[in-house]
């Protein structure tokens, strides 16, 4: 199967293209942040990078770094007794 055609059929690449509804929190030229549909906790994000990744290891250094870093920009942005939890979608 092609690049083209898992990102076609992968709904988190779907979403940050914009063809699949989602809550979005925040989004870059980067990463992307919305709500989970299926929360764990409270305020559970879930943080994809724009470039399709079927796991951690294939994103670059500086695409990894940045997805983790958003993450905890997120998770830190409110009180500690409201903090959600975070995915990273890769």
């Amino acid at each position: 199967m092609t690049e083209e055609l898992v990102a076609k059929e992968c709904v988190f690449c779907a979403i940050v293209a914009g063809h699949a509804e989602a809550s979005m929190v925040f989004e870059d030229e980067t990463v992307a942040v919305w709500m989970d549909l299926n929360p764990v906790t409270h305020g559970h994000l879930l943080v994809a990078p724009r470039r399709h990744a079927v796991g951690l290891e294939d994103l670059d250094g500086v695409t990894s770094a940045h997805v983790w870093s958003v993450g905890h920009d997120m998770a830190t942005a409110k009180p500690p007794s409201r903090r959600s939890s975070i995915s990273t979608c890769t």
